[in-house]
């Protein structure tokens, strides 16, 4: 829980005990009314109420959230599921798709979920991201030669839960998708509804001229 965090401070501090030949792909703030999607390399998705994972100390490892397919396996993928929102999984051919929340049933923490892409004949049935998506938002495909996509990921064709995906990232001869990260919109600082600020007058004389470069001409900081 947040209020377990330590206050402000310059050192760093573990919060989850990764073992080895593991790694913490994501970090999400969350309430308890929430539900997570998380997906797997092999094709399975699940969908479970944050209540289910119960709140544990900064040094704890933390519990299942979904049955992997062997060794091989892994979660490709998480997000948090609201309203509005759609799951978007991508191959690293270049196939992707995005598919309606509703078609993920809320399951217990835990189990082996839902088949979220089913392949045609031939092709590889391995997912290499995945997330939870509204129309809005930007992604970040970078590939095995060392090249970055950015993107609107409302351009993969919607389809439903267990259909293929279909191609639509454009990749060069032997090239792959190897991972994804998603742009976060800008933080917007609060405004304060009272629009009769009693400043005293003169309050601003004592700065100096070097300071002007800090606004921009409508007076509000640019950064």
């Amino acid at each position: 829980r947040i209020e377990d965090l330590p206050p402000m401070r310059v050192e760093s501090f573990g919060v989850f005990d990764v073992e080895d030949g593991d790694q913490l792909i994501r970090v999400d703030v969350v309430f308890d009314d929430d539900e997570m999607v998380l997906v797997s390399f092999n094709g399975q998705a699940i969908r479970f109420s944050v209540d289910d994972v119960r709140p544990t100390g900064l040094s704890a490892g933390g519990m299942r959230g979904i049955r992997l397919k062997g060794d091989e396996d892994y979660v490709a993928g998480a997000g948090v599921a609201r309203e509005d929102r759609q799951v978007l999984v991508i191959t690293a051919d270049g196939r992707g798709k995005r598919s309606e929340l509703e078609e993920y049933p809320t399951q217990g923490r835990g189990g082996g979920g839902v088949r979220t892409l089913k392949a045609a004949k031939g092709q590889p049935n391995d997912i290499i991201a995945a997330t939870v998506i509204d129309p809005s938002t930007t992604g970040l495909l970078w590939t095995n030669l060392t090249n970055v996509i950015e993107m609107n990921l409302d351009k993969a064709p919607e389809a439903k839960r267990d259909y293929r995906g279909d191609f639509f990232v454009a990749l060069t001869v032997s090239e792959e998708i190897t991972g994804m990260s998603i742009v976060e919109p800008p933080l917007v600082a609060p405004q304060s509804d009272d629009k009769d600020l009693d400043i005293e007058e003169g309050a601003f004389d004592d700065l100096d001229d070097d300071a002007d470069h800090h606004f921009s001409d409508n007076g509000k900081d640019p950064s």
